[in-house]
């Protein structure tokens, strides 16, 4: 099939790009979510666009790649997408092809990719590209009206008798203390992730445009555990009406505090945030290199999704 890859501005193909990353994802990606990834893009980041059309100018296919700028030097991360009815046609070739041209003129040293379960023929695509598998993240699901609290009554109180405060940035105010705080142990629990990479976590200004300012973040959904006035855990969730949905995005504990079930109360404090929404499930990630936090969600009774996760690829360019 004949196949024209030009870079491009991605504002007119917005529609069909939210199409096939929500085919992808397996869940509805908005085009509002599209524009506002454009609009966070802060000085220093690279991303470049490629579009793929047919002769008859018809778009078949997409391809990004892209640098935040708190990266280390010459780590890019790249996406390949292919409308359904046309791949195997050399459309994915085409547009990695550019992809990687770009990421070598960047003077790139390393690429990373994400491929997901259910997509059987994209990871022998990419190994034959030269990616090897990092990982391999699972996403896991508690069906809330399935859900029974009784199995871990008391357990919040007995961590809050060791001298835990449990709470929320909404409950606190939402301050510019408040979020500071919120800010100081979400970077100490990313970066304690068995499956954190040597990324450094942003500054203060682009966490808050990003995260703290963004259309979906939520600060009811932000629970933050306390040690007299220190932050030492969080669980941060947010509810998606859409899909009647609430996503983990993220959970963990100062390693000062580990061994305590600060985590296995926070991750309890989330469902029932999300049982109050009246959410039909509650859904996380989490990196196969992270058993502590694979432990916890498996107690509580996360079911891992088969087919929903995806393998984390990397390829060293030079």
């Amino acid at each position: 099939m004949t196949v024209i890859i030009r870079p491009s501005q991605p504002d007119i193909y917005f529609p069909q790009i939210a199409e096939l990353l929500s085919i992808d994802n397996g869940e509805p990606v908005p085009v509002e979510e599209l524009i506002e990834e454009e609009e966070e893009i802060l000085p220093g980041d690279v991303r470049q666009h490629f579009i793929a059309l047919d002769t008859n100018q018809q778009f078949v296919g997409y391809g990004r790649v892209e640098r935040n700028r708190n990266e280390p030097k010459g780590y890019y991360h790249l996406i390949v997408l292919v409308a359904p009815q046309h791949r195997r046609m050399g459309i994915g070739s085409a547009l990695y092809a550019q992809i990687d041209q770009f990421a070598q003129a960047q003077q790139a040293t390393r690429l990373f990719a994400k491929v997901r379960e259910k997509s059987s023929d994209c990871l022998p695509f990419a190994e034959q590209r030269g990616f090897v598998i990092r990982n391999q993240m699972f996403m896991s699901r508690i069906e809330l009206t399935n859900f029974d609290a009784s199995k871990f009554a008391g357990l919040i109180k007995t961590v809050e008798e060791t001298g835990i405060r449990f709470t929320t940035l909404e409950a606190e105010g939402n301050t510019p203390q408040a979020r500071r705080q919120l800010y100081q142990i979400n970077r100490i629990a990313s970066t304690d992730d068995p499956a954190a990479t040597d990324t450094e976590f942003a500054p203060f200004a682009d966490y808050e445009k990003t995260i703290l300012d963004a259309s979906w973040f939520q600060p009811a959904g932000q629970f933050i555990a306390f040690d007299g006035n220190r932050a030492v855990g969080l669980s941060a969730v947010s509810y998606f009406p859409e899909i009647n949905c609430v996503w983990s995005m993220l959970t963990g504990v100062a390693p000062t505090h580990h061994g305590r079930k600060i985590a296995q109360a926070l991750k309890l404090l989330t469902i029932q945030y999300a049982k109050e929404q009246g959410a039909d499930y509650l859904n996380t990630v989490n990196d196969s290199l992270n058993e502590p936090m694979l432990a916890i969600n498996r107690k509580l009774g996360f079911v891992r999704q088969e087919g929903l996760g995806s393998y984390g690829l990397v390829k060293e360019l030079r």
